[in-house]
C-alpha cells in the first residue's frame, strides 16, 4: 500500500463511523475525536491478520519506477546480453558507492527503569566519508575523504592495497570513478580474468554513465555494461541488497566501541581505519555478496526473486508507453515520461473519489511539426512512425493510451 493508515487514523475513523451510524453509542462523546488506545487494541485481537508496524520509506520516484514493466525489461536486457556474449555464471560485477558518517546512530543500552540513559558522541554532526567498491569477487574498495589532497597520515592502519582518494565534496566524482575502473582492470589483467567474458552491471550515478572514458575503458576491455533503470536500485543493486547492509551494522557497531575506548574523540581521517578495516572484513564477505546477488536475481539470473509484492506499490501509477531514444554511437539511452498518480481519496461513509489526471504536453517526435499554439499537422514521414498529433485521428476509433498530446480528444484533463 502506497499511502498506508496510521494508527491514530484508523481510531478517527471508526470514531466518525460510529458517531454517524450508531450516535446513542455509549463510546460517542462529545469532546472526543477518536476511539481509545484500548479499542485499537482489542481491535488487533479481533482481526488478527492486521497488526502495528513502521512502513520503510520509499520515495516518489522510486515508488513510480518499480513497475513490473520496467523490471521485466532489465532481466531480459541481461538475459540477451549474456546470451550473445556467452558470459559465464559468476563473471557479473555490480560497482557502488555508499557513505559512512563519524558519528554512530544510538542503539539500545543497558539502563535502569525510569531513568534516562546518556551517551556521548564527538559532536553534533558528523563527517561523511565515501566507499567505492565493485563486488562479484571482492576487489579492493576506494575510500573518498573529503578534501583537497590525500594526507600521508590518512593510510595509518590501511592495508597495503588500499586506495584512498581525496575530493572536494568528499563524493565520487569523475576522476576517481576513472582511477577506480583502471586499478580494477589492471587487476583483472595481472590476474588473468580478461581472458574471459565479463558484465558490469550499475546505476545511472552522473560519475557512472556521464563518463565516456569509464566506459570506453571497459568496453575496451571487452566487458559489457548494462544499466540499472532509474530509481529501482533498492530491488536491482545487489551491493546494495546484503552487502553495505551488512558492513554498515558493523561499522555502527565498531564505532560506537572506539566511541567508548576513546572517551568520546572524534574519528577523524587518520583513524578512519582503525574502524574500518574490522567492519569491512565482517560486512563484505564473499557469501554477503553472493546473496545480494541472489537476492536481486542476477546470480543465478531469476525473475521471480523480484516479486508482484515488492512491486505492487507502483499499480498506484500509472507509466505511460512514450518512450523517447537517443543514440550516441554504441551507446543507446532510454527516457520513459512518467505520468502523475491516481489516488482513491476514502471518506467515511462515501465512495472513492478518483482525481482525473493531468497531462503534460510532450514531444513525441523530435521532428518540427509543432509550433506555440500546439500540434498543426500529423508527421507522416516513414523516418518517424512513432509521431502522432490527434487531430488527424479524432474520431476514427483508434486507441490514444500512449497520445499526450493536449489536443488529443481522449486525453483526460483535471475537472
Amino acid at each position: 500500500m502506497a499511502f498506508p493508515l496510521q494508527y491514530k487514523k484508523l481510531r478517527q475513523t471508526a470514531y466518525l463511523w460510529l458517531e454517524e451510524h450508531e450516535p446513542e453509542h455509549p463510546l460517542v462523546q462529545s469532546d472526543k475525536t477518536e476511539l481509545s488506545y484500548h479499542w485499537g487494541k482489542n481491535f488487533f485481537e479481533r482481526h488478527p491478520h492486521l497488526n502495528r508496524k513502521t512502513p520503510k520509506p520509499l520515495s516518489l520516484q522510486r515508488a513510480i519506477h518499480s513497475s513490473k514493466g520496467v523490471v521485466d525489461k532489465f532481466f531480459e536486457e541481461v538475459a540477451r546480453v549474456k546470451k550473445e556474449h556467452n558470459i559465464p555464471a559468476g563473471n557479473i560485477w555490480n560497482i557502488d558507492e555508499t557513505g559512512v558518517d563519524t558519528i554512530p546512530v544510538v542503539s539500545k543500552v543497558v539502563g535502569r527503569k525510569g531513568k534516562k540513559s546518556q551517551m556521548i558522541v564527538s559532536g553534533e554532526k558528523g563527517k561523511r566519508t565515501s566507499v567505492v567498491v565493485i563486488g562479484g569477487d571482492i576487489f579492493t574498495p576506494m575510500v573518498i575523504h573529503k578534501g583537497m589532497n590525500v594526507q600521508p597520515a590518512w593510510l595509518t592502519d590501511a592495508p597495503p592495497d588500499s586506495l584512498v582518494e581525496a575530493t572536494e565534496s568528499g563524493y565520487i566524482n569523475k576522476e576517481t570513478f576513472c582511477k577506480y575502473i583502471d586499478c580494477w582492470l589492471d587487476w583483472m589483467q595481472e590476474t588473468g580474468k580478461l581472458r574471459e567474458k565479463h558484465m558490469v552491471v550499475m546505476d545511472g550515478h552522473t560519475a557512472h554513465t556521464n563518463n565516456w572514458a569509464a566506459i570506453e575503458a571497459l568496453i575496451s576491455a571487452g566487458i559489457q555494461v548494462v544499466l540499472i533503470p532509474s530509481h529501482t536500485s533498492h530491488y536491482l543493486q545487489p551491493l546494495d541488497k546484503n552487502p553495505f547492509s551488512q558492513f554498515k551494522f558493523y561499522w555502527n557497531y565498531h564505532l560506537e566501541d572506539f566511541n567508548r575506548r576513546n572517551s568520546g574523540k572524534v574519528l577523524n581521517n587518520e583513524s578512519f581505519f582503525q574502524v574500518f578495516n574490522i567492519a569491512w572484513h565482517k560486512g563484505v564477505t564473499p557469501h554477503t555478496v553472493r546473496v545480494g546477488f541472489k537476492r536481486c536475481g542476477l546470480e543465478p539470473l531469476d525473475r521471480t526473486m523480484i516479486t508482484e509484492e515488492m512491486l505492487e506499490v507502483s499499480t498506484c501509477f500509472s507509466e505511460s508507453l512514450v518512450l523517447f531514444r537517443l543514440r550516441f554511437g554504441c551507446v543507446s539511452v532510454a527516457f520513459s515520461v512518467t505520468k502523475f498518480p491516481t489516488i482513491p481519496i476514502f471518506i467515511p461513509g462515501f465512495e472513492p473519489l478518483k482525481h482525473k489526471l493531468m497531462h503534460s504536453c510532450y514531444a513525441s517526435c523530435l521532428c518540427r511539426v509543432r509550433s506555440e499554439g500546439g500540434p498543426t499537422s500529423c508527421c507522416s514521414t516513414e523516418g518517424h512512425p512513432d509521431c502522432c498529433c490527434c487531430q488527424t485521428r479524432e474520431g476514427e476509433g483508434e486507441d490514444h493510451s500512449s497520445c499526450n498530446c493536449n489536443s488529443c480528444p481522449a486525453t483526460p484533463v483535471f475537472r
